[in-house]
């Protein structure tokens, strides 16, 4: 299982870097000025660990229990860093997220990993290599919830029997 979701995770990262062809041509252009792409890839980045996402964390969930869903997560993140070995001209950042509610009463804590990807580029003006501070690519694992992927929109008594069920709305499909 371990080996499929590493072979997963770094085919994900393979086809976003391939849906970026235009940008890449022009960092190719712009890595010029500090002797190509070779110089930056000599730079080898980090993974560090930043401030965790606890903005709105399920009120059931006691604090002294945070460690146990931390250490999912820490889990999850190893599958990236098993899974991204070569760190050239990148410094991969990750958090993890424990936020919202669950979609029913006693249900589970819903929590995320966080995974971001900044890239060195080079500054044509200071004529160096400088980190970028916008990524074009990050990888979060949702458990048990959907995110952006559907939403609850309420509980609603749809069938007008006084009993209210949860309603999920998916984002609109492209065209539609």
């Amino acid at each position: 299982m371990k080996k499929i979701i590493t072979l997963l995770i770094g085919t994900l990262v393979a086809l976003s870097s391939f849906s970026q062809d235009k940008r890449r041509e022009n960092d190719i252009k712009m890595a010029l000025a500090c002797g190509g792409v070779e110089e930056l890839a000599k730079i080898k980045g980090t993974w560090k660990h930043v401030e965790d996402d606890l903005a709105f964390p399920d009120k059931t969930l006691p604090k002294n229990q945070y460690s146990l869903v931390y250490a999912r997560i820490d889990k999850m993140v190893q599958l990236f860093k098993d899974a991204i070995p070569d760190l050239s001209a990148t410094e991969p950042r990750w958090y993890r997220g424990i936020r919202g509610y669950p979609y029913n009463e006693n249900g589970p804590v819903p929590y995320t990993a966080n995974t971001l990807y900044f890239n060195y580029y080079c500054n044509n003006i200071q004529q160096k290599p400088i980190l970028g501070d916008e990524t074009w690519s990050w990888f979060q694992i949702f458990v048990n919830h959907y995110n952006w992927f559907c939403k609850k929109v309420d509980e609603w008594d749809i069938n007008n029997d006084g009993r209210k069920i949860v309603i999920y709305r998916l984002p609109p499909k492209v065209g539609k």
